[in-house]
């Protein structure tokens, strides 16, 4: 089986060879699994990110819409004002009927 000592060495080197590709093997499969899992927190990352946009325009445009009502309601408000002052100013301006006891 074994004539010379390079026999020996060739065994040596093929057994060597294999816990070298095993090493290398069980290497790139944990690579690909850390890459999968960044893989997936990426995503993830990018779906709340996502989210918070999608959040943040609802709130923009809620803020735009209610924008639009509020000159509409300073203008009611306004309106209200100048009406109630009006009718302190017209009752002020006739006479008070005085009350006989």
């Amino acid at each position: 089986m074994f004539e010379s000592t390079k026999d020996i060495l060739y065994i040596v080197i093929a057994f060597c060879a294999l816990w070298v590709t095993i090493f290398l093997c069980w290497v790139i499969y944990y690579v690909a699994m850390i890459l999968k899992q960044a893989y997936g927190m990426t995503n993830e990352f990018k779906e709340r990110v996502a989210g918070i946009d999608e959040a943040i325009r609802g709130i923009l445009e809620k803020i735009e819409h209610s924008s639009a009502y509020l000159a509409l309601i300073a203008d009611g408000a306004k309106y209200l004002i100048r009406h109630f002052t009006e009718k302190k100013e017209s009752k002020r301006g006739r006479p008070r009927k005085k009350i006989e006891l």
